[in-house]
């Protein structure tokens, strides 16, 4: 059990508002979250407790290899 450590999420790599908060999402146990890599994210300071985190990254080859691949807009989820 801990408390705060929100999950904070700003923009797209790339874009003029990358570094800016757009979201904060909590943790939930049982839950996991799942993102696109070009959202810029970071873990916010636990205040109390022990968090312990599974990561996992996923790679498609040939998304990657493909002319598409960095040019795609992602649009934000609605609020």
């Amino acid at each position: 059990n801990f408390t705060s450590g929100g999950l904070r999420f700003c923009g797209h790599h790339g874009d003029a508002n990358h570094r800016k908060t757009q979201l904060v999402q909590s943790h939930l146990k049982g839950r996991a979250i799942l993102h696109l890599g070009r959202h810029r994210h970071g873990a916010d300071n636990i205040t109390s407790g022990e968090r312990i985190n599974l990561i996992v990254w996923a790679r498609n080859s040939a998304y990657r290899g493909a002319a598409a691949f960095g040019n795609v807009k992602i649009h934000p989820v609605e609020k």
